[in-house]
């Protein structure tokens, strides 16, 4: 994933089970190369 900063993050998207919404989401987790995290989920539709 690059960044409009300039940055670049390396990382999965996989499909995560939501107990609350008892469906699928789509989730991923990155890391750029200076050890910086991201995550994020998508919800609704």
């Amino acid at each position: 994933m690059d960044l409009t900063s300039g940055e670049s993050f390396d990382g999965v998207l996989s499909r995560q089970w939501n107990g609350n919404a008892g469906s699928f989401a789509v989730a991923f987790s990155a890391q750029s190369p200076q050890g910086v995290s991201s995550w994020g989920v998508r919800t609704g539709d």
